[in-house]
């Protein structure tokens, strides 16, 4: 998709960015320094995971080059002034820092706000990169379904998993400090498209990965170098293997399900029939057949319009008769087409 290549993009781009940096750091220069700034600017540009760059580029000098906390904000001001000019340019465009003015759990209590956002974490990011199946392009509450509080088993695994990350990065803080940088990274760059300390404008999505699998690739590829001898080839062998054969694998056979938005969404039809977004997505595209020239395209549009206005609504937890808008607006649209095809 448009917005998952704009994903690729921030990546080569920050990682471009994050290589300039160490470069300049060790050998001085501007030329280093600039092209440094360029990059990460054209990441931000690109895409706004890039945000969290600076904080990599404090972890980078202090872990791996040990200039320590001061001389690592110190290092990182260059990329600090980026992002204040970008933010700046950003308001002076859009009107706001932030863009989003309907973030996705806008009409949440805190308490289930926060719970569904580690509900995310524990239900369909783990899962998107231990074993990448049957994952929706772009999963809403009615995909994934609200958490009321922390007994929810997603909440906890969510709690668990997070917890792990930081329990990790702080035992290899001394003795492995590339391992450190590595999950440093990954949860400084997925934190701020959790839901947990900003509003985005939506649940979660694959693409939300990208930038924070090249710290986890950092900390695993860190963790094998550190282990010696046969135990350690296995280990590395072994992870290198399940990561290139398993989730690799079920990536490759996914292609076709993305091969266009059609085939998308009637897949998302298939793996989550009670949501209305899957179905109405399927009509739109049928109604594009249908300009294209076939007359059957109709009824089947009417057929994928109706499937998504009988979909069940879910409330929002603590919020007994309030419905999702996003889920109201899909509805209200399918209805509208609907009506329409019966004109």
């Amino acid at each position: 998709t448009q917005v998952g290549a704009a994903e690729g993009l921030c990546i080569v781009l920050s990682t471009a960015s994050m290589l300039l940096f160490l470069r300049a750091l060790d050998r001085g220069g501007g030329v280093a320094w600039g092209l440094h700034g360029m990059t990460l600017f054209l990441a931000l540009l690109s895409k706004e995971s890039a945000v969290a760059m600076p904080g990599a580029m404090v972890l980078m000098a202090w872990l791996l080059r040990g200039r320590g906390l001061l001389g690592g904000l110190r290092a990182a001001i260059p990329s600090m002034l980026v992002v204040l000019s970008w933010l700046g340019l950003r308001a002076v465009i859009l009107g706001s820092v932030v863009s989003v003015g309907d973030p996705v759990l806008a009409q949440f209590p805190v308490t289930s706000s926060i719970a569904t956002a580690f509900a995310v974490i524990g239900a369909y990011d783990l899962q998107a990169i231990f074993l990448p199946l049957w994952l929706h392009p772009n999963p809403s509450v009615q995909e994934i379904p609200a958490a009321v509080g922390s007994g929810d088993p997603r909440v906890v695994l969510g709690l668990v998993s997070v917890t792990a990350l930081v329990a990790g990065g702080a035992l290899a803080w001394r003795r492995a400090p590339r391992v450190a940088f590595g999950l440093g990274f990954f949860g400084g760059t997925l934190l701020p498209v959790t839901n947990l300390i900003v509003p985005i404008g939506a649940l979660a999505a694959t693409r939300f990965l990208y930038l924070p699998l090249t710290g986890a690739v950092v900390a695993i590829a860190a963790g094998c170098a550190r282990l010696d001898g046969p135990r350690g080839r296995l280990i590395a062998w072994g992870l290198a293997g399940w990561f290139l054969v398993v989730p690799g694998w079920l990536c490759v056979s996914e292609v076709g399900v993305w091969s266009d938005q059609g085939a998308l969404f009637e897949v998302a039809t298939e793996r989550y029939p009670g949501a209305p977004q899957g179905w109405y997505q399927v009509g739109v595209s049928e109604l594009e057949r249908a300009a294209g020239g076939d007359p059957a395209a109709f009824a089947r549009a009417g057929a994928a319009f109706d499937r998504a206005m009988e979909c069940q609504i879910r409330e929002i937890p603590g919020r007994p008769g309030i419905y999702h808008e996003d889920a109201l607006e899909v509805v209200y649209q399918a209805a509208m087409n609907r009506a329409s095809l019966a004109r």
